[in-house]
């Protein structure tokens, strides 16, 4: 039986908030989802099926056998994974139509756990979407469909996830589905080796490095923020840099190392390879939460201790 959008039946992958503007998007579409897998606990993902009383699969490991069983009972034709874990070719092969996913970069450009965050620290004007057909690669598959998206300069990680999440993947993915059922195979992806990547963020490198040039460093603090944010010690205190400001004016006449701390006023500012950033927002390590530059001064001055 030819397979059109009233008979379509997805099996929606998905865990974080990514991925619920598209799931809720698909359902309001009356597009039959027939069940959802997500990772164990409360998700995201899992509240919005829940609302809506689709069925749920929860599991840590894709080469679950149950996994392979409950998509034999409810015999999904199409996959859809957007912010999953990896899938094994036996699950990924099951739907007859096969299963896409919607990575957050411009492939090839981009692969890895953390696309958003990487395109902002390395400064790009542009990132987007692609929905590609899930192979034995992570990443690799043949190419349905591109989307770009402008990089606002001043927006930080988190407010970009909001607008890829929110504004631009539901639409995205409706039009991929309309290609998938017209019998899209996708284009294979042309690699040059010259590609750049986008790792799982740690703590080993989420750490500021002050000798860097000060707009390089504001791209790596809007980046990871809000999260994991930008490491850095500040007199003395491990803290998480969430925004600053670039102070091109000589603000002082000595000249400073990178990574000094310089309080004028209740302004605090450290220096980088070429100017002065002043900070703005910072989380101190064992804080309740995020605080301003110069709420941490005088929450210094308070303790009686030195700032000079």
């Amino acid at each position: 039986m030819k397979i059109t959008k009233e008979n379509l039946r997805i099996v929606f992958y998905g865990t974080p908030s990514f991925a619920v503007p598209t799931l809720e998007k698909l359902i309001k579409s009356r597009i039959k989802v027939v069940l959802v897998v997500t990772s164990p606990g409360e998700t995201p993902v899992k509240k919005v099926a829940d609302k809506y009383l689709l069925p749920v699969y929860q599991t840590v490991n894709t080469s679950d056998p149950g996994l392979l069983e409950v998509l034999k009972k409810y015999q999904p034709n199409l996959g859809i994974v957007i912010a999953f874990k990896i899938l094994p070719p036996p699950v990924f092969e099951f739907p007859e139509l096969g299963t896409f996913n919607i990575h957050a970069s411009l492939l090839p450009d981009y692969r890895g756990a953390a696309p958003i965050n990487w395109a902002i620290i390395n400064g790009e004007t542009e990132t987007g979407l692609t929905a590609f057909w899930l192979d034995k690669g992570v990443d690799t598959g043949r190419i349905i469909d591109r989307a770009a998206y402008l990089l606002h300069p001043e927006f930080n990680f988190g407010q970009t996830y909001r607008n890829l999440a929110e504004g631009l993947t539901p639409n995205f993915c409706m039009l991929v589905i309309e290609r998938v059922i017209r019998g899209d195979k996708g284009e294979e992806q042309v690699v040059t080796g010259k590609e750049k990547k986008a790792p799982k963020l740690t703590r080993a490198n989420t750490w500021i490095d002050w000798g860097e040039p000060a707009g390089k460093i504001l791209d790596f603090i809007r980046g990871l923020s809000p999260k994991p944010g930008a490491l850095s010690l500040v007199f003395g205190q491990e803290c998480k840099i969430l925004s600053a400001w670039s102070e091109m004016r000589m603000i002082s006449n000595q000249k400073s190392e990178p990574g000094t701390e310089l309080v004028i006023g209740k302004d605090l500012y450290i220096m980088t390879g070429d100017f002065w950033l002043g900070i703005d927002t910072l989380w101190k390590a064992g804080g309740k939460g995020p605080i301003t530059g110069k709420d941490f001064v005088n929450g210094m001055r308070s303790q009686g201790k030195k700032m000079q």
